[in-house]
């Protein structure tokens, strides 16, 4: 190729993004993983294997800034290693929390797995480029595939980079509802805070996730962020529903209600929940989705499931959206009351009627999570 050419190539490569001498393996083999045992650790409950490998120059693809060193995540899935991150930094000095983000990274992704079960397959499945750079005021941003994190070898405490490795991350893979005036447009980033953090705190509280795998914000901190981010929109939505008006706005309370609603969903019905539902947006080719959308979406899903598992939170009534028919419960429950409705016991055996569709309360004592059959 001649010298004009060549220069003109690169110039397209710069234009454009591509990385520069940062190509990496899309997926490792476990022959690869022998070679190099000291790269690889265990993250959570399942016991995966995470490879970090080395990795070069890389050019950002929203600002064409040189990052000179990288960082390559494999985390084990079904005998073989795909890529699931790569963590960019632009000098050697941010080496060392690059790694941690990919540590902490890996153990939210390994978690949304354990949670979402089959819907994670599609959802987690391309690899997401993270950006460590020195430019612009702390806090960061996420869009198309990337994370950008700035000023990252400015001060920031463990649990600011947790907060801001999970809100970025919510905006790639949450769903989430838009056109807020406040505090941003989008909720996907403050759910992703909310819904990450407190799976984390969760885990390590249980012990299904050991200390040693976090690389950011231990228990003390994720303790703290639960109490006065997590638990006060969860105590509110489980208090009561919430309802269209309620979400309709675009004001920091409508977003709270609305992140509120989906821990919610979490909570009791399971993270897959929050998918099953995304295919019940009555117009899923809009791009931006309000808060009432949603709420109808999760109605349309739930009517249309023939059993479903629901977890009581604490001891008192629980709020919750159930739809008009009968339903065998199972579960060891000793009492069950649902308000509108009727809950008898036969036989050890618990049937309950709703006459309507709509929000109720429910209040059970025994076993804390009951299935729900519907009868026809």
């Amino acid at each position: 190729m001649s010298r004009t050419p060549l220069l003109a190539t690169l110039a397209l490569i710069c234009a454009l993004g591509a990385p520069v001498g940062a190509q990496v393996a899309p997926t490792l083999q476990p022959s690869d993983v022998a070679a190099d045992p000291s790269t690889a650790v265990t993250i959570g409950s399942e016991r995966r294997s995470v490879v970090l490998r080395a990795s070069g120059p890389a050019r950002d693809p929203s600002r064409s800034e040189l990052y000179s060193v990288g960082t390559a995540v494999y985390i084990e899935s079904d005998a073989a290693y795909p890529l699931r991150f790569h963590v960019h930094a632009q000098e050697a000095a941010a080496l060392p929390v690059a790694r941690r983000t990919a540590y902490f990274l890996a153990a939210l992704w390994l978690l949304a797995r354990q949670r979402v079960g089959p819907a994670w397959t599609a959802v987690g499945k391309k690899p997401v480029e993270v950006w460590l750079t020195r430019s612009r005021p702390g806090g960061g941003a996420a869009a198309n595939g990337s994370i950008v994190v700035y000023e990252a070898l400015a001060p920031r405490s463990d649990l600011e980079w947790a907060r801001t490795l999970a809100h970025e991350y919510g905006h790639l893979i949450l769903p989430g509802a838009g056109g807020y005036a406040e505090p941003e447009p989008w909720s996907n980033g403050i759910v992703g805070e909310r819904l990450f953090l407190g799976w984390l705190r969760d885990d390590l509280v249980a012990g299904r996730l050991s200390p040693a795998s976090m690389a950011f914000a231990g228990i003390a901190d994720l303790e703290y962020y639960h109490e006065r981010q997590v638990q006060p929109l969860l105590t509110v939505a489980l208090e009561q529903w919430p309802d269209t008006d309620t979400l309709a706005g675009r004001s920091k309370a409508a977003m709270n209600a609305f992140t509120g609603l989906m821990l919610g969903i979490d909570r009791t019905l399971g993270a897959a929940a929050l998918y099953g539902l995304l295919d019940h947006l009555v117009d899923g080719a809009k791009a931006e989705q309000d808060g009432p959308a949603f709420l109808s979406a999760f109605r349309l899903w739930l009517e249309r499931q023939d059993a479903f598992d629901v977890r009581r939170l604490g001891q008192g009534t629980q709020a919750f959206w159930l739809p008009a028919g009968r339903y065998q419960v199972t579960g060891a429950a000793t009492s069950l009351s649902v308000a509108p409705g009727q809950a008898t016991l036969a036989k050890g055996e618990w049937t309950v009627t709703a006459p309507r569709s709509g929000a109720c309360a429910l209040r059970w004592s025994g076993a804390a999570l009951l299935h729900w059959k519907r009868l026809r």
